[in-house]
């Protein structure tokens, strides 16, 4: 989840000096290559972008609500899962610095902090039960693109991406699974 959170506190992903976490960002960015190719979800975000586009937001702001939308209703849908909430809240103990955090170089001191304050947000709230609510979704996706001024959503921009969610949820939902299957399919698992 290293190179996630690096765009979460808007910088490069960080060096890692021990080889699990080496081998784990190799991985993440190998299981990225996998799911942004996997048909699935090429096929959940064509239609994101057709029902953003025709519910009237703006081409830039679809293009990468779709995408972002579509991976965090995908995130909700997957979180029900027992085992894998608790491998989530385990994967952020362990980035704590007296363990593996302690083997993460970020570029400078305060990109540290920034890191371990949301490590230790995240950790304490786990995963929100309303985290895949439309409205919650909405809210993710502005703050995901508040700093990029050419996709920004604005008050009514929230509301397409919080009307769109609503009926997305399900969809993709059902989808899920087949999402999983290319992963593994894809991962040689």
């Amino acid at each position: 989840m290293l190179p996630d959170f690096a765009g979460m506190i808007g910088t490069r992903p960080p060096r890692a000096t021990h080889d699990d976490i080496e081998r784990g960002l190799a991985f993440h960015h190998e299981t990225d290559r996998v799911f942004h190719d996997s048909p699935t979800f090429r096929a959940l975000q064509t239609e994101a972008r057709r029902t953003l586009r025709g519910l009237g937001l703006p081409r830039p702001s679809a293009l990468a609500v779709a995408h972002i939308g579509v991976e965090i209703l995908l995130d909700g849908s997957l979180a029900r899962d027992a085992g894998a909430r608790d491998s989530y809240g385990r994967a952020l103990t362990a980035g704590r610095t007296e363990d593996l955090g302690g083997h993460i170089e970020w570029s400078d001191e305060s990109i540290q902090e920034r890191f371990e304050k949301l490590r230790s947000v995240l950790e304490a709230r786990g995963v929100p039960s309303g985290a895949s609510e439309a409205s919650a979704v909405a809210w993710r996706v502005a703050k995901a693109l508040e700093s990029r001024p050419r996709f920004r959503l604005d008050p009514v921009g929230e509301r397409i991406v919080c009307a769109w969610a609503e009926g997305a949820t399900p969809l993709v939902a059902q989808a899920a699974d087949s999402v999983v299957a290319e992963l593994r399919r894809g991962l040689g698992f």
